[in-house]
């Protein structure tokens, strides 16, 4: 019930399916999984997921691409698992509600 923005990388949206997508570049795309967890990029994630939830009303595929800053730029395409979509979004909204508890 706040308003709030989002800037996602990607949308698709095609009758009943939402798809996203959060592009990201790293140092090294075998370390990516650090990456993932050090930076927060699901709690990011499951924040558009959340928006583009509430008005539409599923949660959408998200996915995670990331590509190498240097040569030979590997890149890679995580899809993230609906369930823990769910659990950072569980965690966004602690924190939001804890934000506004100050």
């Amino acid at each position: 019930g706040l308003p709030c923005q989002a800037r996602i990388d990607w949308l698709n949206i095609q009758g009943n399916s939402v798809e996203i997508a959060d592009f990201k570049t790293c140092s090294d795309l075998d370390r990516f999984d650090r990456d993932i967890e050090n930076f927060g990029y699901l709690n990011q994630l499951a924040f558009y997921a959340q928006v583009l939830r509430e008005k539409t009303g599923t949660w959408p595929d998200a996915y995670l691409i990331a590509v190498e800053k240097a040569q030979p730029f590997r890149c890679g395409v995580w899809k993230i698992a609906y369930d823990k979509l769910r659990e950072h979004a569980a965690e966004n909204t602690a924190a939001i509600l804890a934000f506004l508890d100050r």
